[in-house]
């Protein structure tokens, strides 16, 4: 379709005239009488502009100080607005509701107020209806949204009566409000405060109150609430309801801390192999795991309803596939591998799964189908492990063609990195290594199936490189075997993970 340039041509032409009709106005502000017909003029004006659509045009850049220029998207000029296809008729009619409100704002009598009051509101929600219910509008979309259903929320919570008017304003409120921050558009907060309390919905409007002031004591809108009575006795009476919730909580929460004591005591020494020599040699930490993992369980059950009733969904997370002393055995025969004796016993006695038992949710697992590899002999040995600075103070293995250790001091210059940390021809660190799973849900964490490490837990950080310490070494501080490890991994679980994260890389 081609473009006719006639009637670009009088469009620039009419908008400029428009924006300087607009800027006397500014200028003159409430220093004079308001000129009304200046304003309906420039009202007018834009019906005219918005009649002249569609312009064909993707964007139009327009000198606000020369209608005959011919600006580029570009230009830098602080005079030269840029017009888009695709917003140029929203841009009208939301400029057609900025003068009125305007007006509005520097006019506060009765007779500016009787006249274009009802023109800003009409026009306030023909603006609305550019605005689809989930649509994306970007920032200046949002602010014009907040801004129109302010206005109307504002004006009905000053003038109207009728409940079902009421309402329905509250609702057009409620769609900006809920879209709105604190920041840049804090008095739609304000305004939904003032709604709510026409609506006789105190209980709703004063946690904005406190809110509000929470953040900000000083807040000019809601000082008054600081000595209204009726906004007090609700916060003195929230803050006794809160207080009997709190031991209401704590009593709920030592009678699971009960519950607790008596499902641990039911599980201690309940073992499917219980002479067995490795359940006899681990029977403390078995239990110790077991005693954990119902904490977990169970906190996981009863810690929503507030320690009072149980939750049973996602109660799969925490299946458990215990292996038998007999499968154990065509395991190891079949891929002809040797198990450490703690993942034997774990197996035995508490078995893989259990997501809902790991930090990050994911299950405990024997993934490994590379046998080859994991029969090698793991070839990092006690010499090729250093001190890096880490933040546990384990000694741990580097890449030794690594230049980035010498230069952030932790290595002189003189160090041999090939003599400290290189492997032999063909090895691969991970060479005896059965993977675990991973912790922080990205660091890869390894049983050592064999050689002096065998039975530790190591987690590889590698790639976060020198700089933040990345290494391959130890996953505790204090460099735990399977089992203990799994017991702190499930301490760190109940706990919070930051809180435990300082001590290890937790599964």
């Amino acid at each position: 379709m081609s473009v006719d340039i006639r009637k670009i041509k009088s469009f620039k032409q009419l908008y400029v005239a428009t924006n300087n009709i607009l800027v006397r106005f500014e200028e003159m502000g409430n220093t004079a009488p308001l000129d009304d017909q200046a304003i309906d003029q420039a009202i007018r004006n834009m019906d005219e502009l918005i009649e002249m659509l569609p312009l064909e045009v993707p964007v139009l850049p327009i000198n606000l100080k020369d209608a005959e220029d011919e600006p580029v998207e570009t230009d830098s000029n602080k005079d030269v607005t840029i017009l888009y296809e695709k917003s140029i008729l929203l841009a009208l009619e939301n400029w057609k509701f900025l003068v009125w409100n305007h007006v509005l704002f520097l006019f506060k009598d009765l007779a500016v107020k009787t006249k274009y009051v009802p023109l800003m509101l009409a026009q306030a929600e023909r603006c609305i209806t550019y605005y689809a219910d989930g649509a994306y509008w970007g920032e200046w979309g949002k602010a014009n949204l907040i801004r129109y259903t302010n206005q109307i929320g504002w004006y009905a919570s000053e003038n109207e009566q009728d409940p079902e008017k009421l309402e329905r304003a509250f609702l057009i409120l409620l769609r900006g409000y809920n879209i709105s921050n604190w920041y840049n558009q804090k008095y739609i907060k304000y305004t939904m405060v003032r709604m709510l309390i026409k609506l006789g919905r105190e209980d709703d409007a004063y946690p904005i109150v406190t809110e509000a002031l929470k953040r900000n004591s000083a807040d000019e809108d809601f000082q008054g609430f600081k000595n209204d009575e009726p906004y007090l006795t609700w916060t003195k009476e929230v803050t006794r309801r809160e207080e009997e919730a709190k031991v209401q909580l704590e009593k709920a929460y030592q009678n699971f801390l009960l519950l607790l004591k008596e499902e641990q005591v039911k599980i201690k020494d309940q073992f499917v192999y219980p002479d067995h020599p490795l359940v006899k040699q681990h029977a403390e930490i078995l239990n110790l795991i077991k005693e954990r993992m119902v904490a977990i369980r169970l906190k996981r059950m009863y810690r929503k309803s507030g320690w009072i009733t149980a939750d049973h969904t996602d109660q799969d997370t925490f299946i458990l596939e215990k292996m038998s002393i007999e499968q154990i055995q065509e395991f190891e025969e079949k891929n002809a591998i040797h198990l450490p004796d703690e993942l034997k016993v774990y197996l035995m006695e508490i078995g893989t799964g259990g997501g809902g038992y790991t930090c990050y949710g994911g299950d405990m697992e024997i993934y490994d189908t590379q046998w080859d590899e994991i029969r090698k002999p793991f070839p990092i040995t006690p010499d090729k492990i250093h001190p890096i600075n880490h933040r546990w103070n384990i000694k741990a293995w580097v890449y030794s063609d690594s230049t980035d250790w010498k230069k952030m001091g932790v290595f002189k210059e003189e160090d041999d990195m090939k003599a400290l940390f290189g492997l032999a021809p063909g090895t691969a660190i991970t060479d005896g290594c059965m993977n675990l799973g991973n912790s922080s849900a990205q660091d890869e964490l390894y049983l050592i199936m064999n050689g002096p490490f065998e039975g530790e837990v190591w987690v590889d950080t590698l790639q976060y490189g020198a700089e933040v310490g990345g290494c391959f070494g130890a996953a505790t501080a204090k460099q735990l075997k399977l089992l203990e490890y799994l017991a702190e991994s499930l301490l760190a679980k109940y706990q919070g993970y930051t809180e435990a994260s300082d001590q290890g890389a937790w599964i």
